[in-house]
């Protein structure tokens, strides 16, 4: 059993459309807001419902109760979402950006001990997870580093610009994020 439920306010027309397996509506409306608090403070990225949480007088509403199968949730979420006037949270393929890194179309270069630990693997999943974590861990650990410069504005230690090889322009890019940010606030 889930439910489905809205966000709403009287100060904007939008509506926000979710679901819930795990909470009450008013825990789940006091969990919007911890996570919206987290949102303002740096410690999480956006998300539609935060369109209505930054208002005090935001409510929650019941839509209905679905008694089913969890793989009803999203497709009855889904159409309460496109049924309901100024819903906000209308998944949209096209808009959608990916955070995963590109795929390079140069060969693979892991170690003995990688190809190693990839085989070793019970799943097929379990080689695909290690496969794309030995593929793309320099890369994440470059945009992690240069994440932390545009939100702390402190600079990466020079062996870690040398080994994510962070040029010098991507450095001051983050810096430059981080003063814009700041200067707002």
């Amino acid at each position: 059993m889930f439910q489905i439920y809205s966000l709403t306010s009287d100060d904007t027309p939008s509506v926000y459309v979710g679901s819930t397996k795990n909470f009450s509506l008013k825990k789940k409306l006091y969990q919007h807001g911890i996570q919206f608090k987290l949102y303002q403070n740096g410690g999480r990225s956006s998300m539609p419902a935060f369109e209505l949480m930054k208002y005090k007088n935001t409510k929650i509403n019941l839509i209905k109760t679905v008694v089913g199968a969890p793989s009803d949730r999203y497709s009855e979420e889904l159409n309460a979402q496109k049924t309901t006037p100024n819903c906000i949270n209308i998944p949209d393929p096209t808009k959608y950006v990916t955070t995963k890194p590109t795929k390079h179309d140069e060969d693979d270069h892991f170690t003995d001990e990688q190809i190693e630990k990839i085989k070793n693997c019970p799943t097929k999943n379990g080689e695909y997870v290690l496969r794309n974590y030995y593929r793309y861990s320099a890369e994440k650990l470059k945009y992690h580093a240069l994440k932390r410069v545009r939100n702390t504005g402190i600079l990466p230690r020079a062996a870690t610009i040398d080994k994510y090889k962070i040029s010098a322009d991507e450095i001051l890019e983050a810096v430059r994020t981080f003063n814009k940010k700041n200067k707002k606030n």
